[in-house]
């Protein structure tokens, strides 16, 4: 018996362990969001040379799934921001997860 709540505790942890991960992990990609629309109000920037290529080919994939969903205001794309948004709630929804065992 003592066999089985010990792995229900390992269980639990791997769980709570990748709960907190995936949240880490939503955080960091919000920060390069932010890093790269940032670096768009700088008209010197060149996409094409590094770091900024890989920051452009990390976020784009993603920022994509959002583009044409709203339209744009005052000439201006407002799909990152309801990209960040859709993050932030994915952040703090697994944040907020926390298994424990029943004794």
């Amino acid at each position: 018996m003592h066999s089985r709540q010990y792995k229900m505790q390992i269980l639990i942890s791997t769980l709570n362990l990748v709960f907190m991960s995936i949240a880490r992990f939503t955080e960091i990609y919000i920060v390069l969001i932010l890093l790269r629309l940032s670096l768009g109000w700088l008209p010197n920037i060149n996409a094409y040379n590094e770091p900024y290529f890989t920051l452009y080919r990390l976020t784009d994939p993603y920022l994509k799934l959002f583009r044409g969903i709203l339209p744009y205001i005052f000439g201006m794309d407002v799909s990152p921001i309801l990209a960040i948004l859709f993050l932030q709630n994915i952040m703090v929804i697994f944040q907020n997860i926390h298994l424990e065992a029943f004794d």
